[in-house]
């Protein structure tokens, strides 16, 4: 059985609210909605996935440069952010990988991380 934490009440402030929302405020994890923005957003920055790219093999401080934007605009810390990165690729390698085995795909970002998909493969052959 799924341990489904109960909202909280917070007497001080009049605020009912879940764990899961608690963590969004305190910008440990990002809901659905945001998270599908994010991978939008981190599809802008060739730098930052597609290993190819010129603007891959830029210097380090372009990459942090990039990085701050998105933890600014997203508000996570950089801990976070990169988490939630490797997780999005890890999902991405783990449907691909059924995907390739005749499985149905489930996971409900796989579409939206789609133009990710020749990076793993070509990561993969390597």
């Amino acid at each position: 059985m799924a341990d489904v934490s109960p909202a909280k009440s917070f007497p001080e402030s009049n605020i009912t609210t879940t764990p899961e929302e608690v963590d969004v405020v305190l910008g440990k994890t990002l809901n659905d909605e945001r998270k599908l923005q994010l991978i939008a957003k981190w599809k802008e920055f060739l730098c930052l996935w597609e290993t190819r790219s010129p603007a891959y093999k830029v210097d380090k401080k372009t990459k942090d440069k990039v990085m701050e934007e998105l933890i600014e605009n997203f508000s996570l810390e950089r801990d976070n952010l990169r988490s939630l990165i490797h997780g999005l690729r890890s999902g991405l390698n783990r449907e691909l990988k059924r995907e390739a085995e005749g499985k149905p795909v489930k996971w409900k970002f796989f579409h939206a991380l789609n133009y990710m998909k020749e990076e793993i493969w070509l990561y993969q052959l390597s």
